[in-house]
């Protein structure tokens, strides 16, 4: 099976669901008490409707994109909902691809996304935590770090595109200056935080 498989529809609904109940994420993920950190990318999308996480996980499976589940079980009298994850560098940008001509509030999130995913894996093998070191004879850790080497983390280039992310998800409408006239397209003032 490849992505031939899967019809306009399906990817152009994936797509629909994405931009509105999706969540598109970059951050680096500390890894240990050693402050070694790591890149994570995803996309996930929760909602009460299992029957819609179901046939999320029938598209992804059909094209052979990897994803894993979680349950949200707040407390009463909010509802419980299930989580899909599509997580990790390949898998995303499998996704991203194949559902980005049908994207529309999330298109440039995901475009920033695919911009650092493809730098990221420009750059090759890099140690990717903040500190590598070695346990010496006592067992206490020590931090090696020679001039050449800087971590994945301090990369002006990847925090940027995971900024450019943020920033598109903090902003915010003006409605005091939205102009909403029935039958006409609105339009929106939006602030950035």
């Amino acid at each position: 099976m490849d992505m031939e498989t899967i019809s306009k529809t399906e990817l152009a609904w994936l797509a629909g669901i994405i931009d509105g109940e999706g969540c598109i994420v970059a951050y680096w993920k500390n890894q240990s008490k050693n402050g070694t950190y790591r890149l994570e990318v995803g996309v996930s999308i929760i909602n009460t409707d299992v029957l819609m996480i179901k046939e999320i996980s029938r598209i992804c499976a059909k094209n052979r994109i990897g994803f894993a589940y979680a349950l949200n079980n707040p407390k009463p009298p909010r509802r419980k909902a299930m989580q899909i994850v599509i997580h990790g560098q390949g898998r995303t940008k499998k996704l991203l691809n194949a559902v980005m001509p049908y994207l529309i509030t999330k298109k440039e999130q995901a475009e920033i996304l695919l911009d650092l995913i493809h730098y990221r894996q420009s750059l090759g093998y890099i140690p990717t935590g903040c500190k590598r070191g070695r346990n010496d004879e006592e067992g206490n850790y020590t931090i090696v770090r020679d001039e050449k080497w800087i971590p994945l983390y301090e990369n002006e280039k990847i925090n940027s595109f995971i900024q450019q992310i943020k920033d598109l998800k903090k902003q915010q409408i003006l409605p005091s200056e939205t102009k909403r006239v029935a039958n006409k397209e609105l339009e929106i003032l939006v602030k950035k935080i």
